[in-house]
């Protein structure tokens, strides 16, 4: 009983990180503990940048070049999320992509710019998310562990439990 009270001390400490309570919230995103955070962010970023390229190839094809205009957004939207880690960037994302599903349906008669949905909601939830846990940093001074090997191990832990209730 001991053994496995000391062991669960052991992975407490090991999975915080005390830190300076100072840091600002690009410094704690940029935290190693907090890499899947960053990579969740980085990714919509990345996403609303093929977005605009798509958009950009298309416009010049159809010669469409107002088009450039949806290309500044939609660069400007994604370097907001990116780099500033904007929860204003992200919403107005949602709200650009909500518009221009409803325009791609009145034009087209089908949906279009849903690789631009998933976006805004994935924007949306990481930056919500990384601001809930910088408050909780913020409030106690401790880092957890919110790494991409973390998240994988309990991935592989539901799994190995879901295929141990299968057996049974």
């Amino acid at each position: 009983m001991e053994n496995q009270e000391i062991n669960n001390s052991i992975q407490e400490v090991v999975s915080k990180s005390e830190v300076n309570p100072g840091l600002s919230f690009k410094a704690f995103v940029k935290h190693p503990l907090n890499s899947k955070l960053k990579s969740d962010i980085g990714s919509c970023g990345i996403c609303l940048y093929v977005c605009a390229a798509c958009t950009l190839v298309v416009g010049l094809i159809l010669q469409t070049y107002a088009s450039i205009i949806d290309v500044v957004v939609l660069v400007a939207l994604g370097l907001g999320i990116q780099l500033a880690y904007s929860r204003v960037c992200a919403i107005l994302t949602a709200a650009y992509a909500a518009l221009n599903v409803v325009v791609s349906i009145i034009v087209n008669g089908r949906t279009g710019g849903i690789l631009l949905v998933i976006a805004a909601i994935y924007a949306i939830q990481g930056i919500f998310s990384a601001r809930k846990v910088y408050k909780k940093y913020q409030e106690t001074g401790v880092i957890e562990d919110n790494s991409k090997e973390k998240f994988v191990a309990m991935q592989k832990a539901a799994k190995d439990a879901y295929k141990m209730r299968k057996k049974k």
